[in-house]
């Protein structure tokens, strides 16, 4: 459940801000200062959820770190493109997706 209100968020924020998340997640700062770098934060928050679901046996996920940087690019994709459906429903099936590379 806390994956899947990560992604909603993901895929929404990608869908209203596109180019302001151009702005904010890879021009400024320096991204490898997580403090400064809201993506690298973004990064490590996903980390943290993907390992603490796999200590727990949510997850079945080999490699935690890889894993999280796939979900990060593959999220907003979908978000670029211009599909026949509604944000509600690209959502829907994001978290699916998603749901199905951490064998949730």
């Amino acid at each position: 459940e806390k994956l899947d209100q990560v992604i909603a968020a993901l895929v929404r924020y990608e869908a209203e801000n596109q180019e302001l998340h151009h702005e904010l997640f890879h021009l400024a700062g320096d991204s490898h200062d997580i403090d400064h770098d809201p993506w690298q934060a973004s990064r490590q928050l996903l980390i943290e959820l993907l390992e603490q679901g796999s200590e727990q046996g949510e997850f079945d996920i080999p490699d935690v770190r890889l894993t999280a940087d796939f979900i990060l690019h593959a999220y907003s994709g979908p978000t670029h493109g211009n599909h026949d459906i509604g944000i509600a429903q690209a959502t829907d099936i994001v978290q699916e997706l998603v749901r199905r590379v951490v064998r949730a």
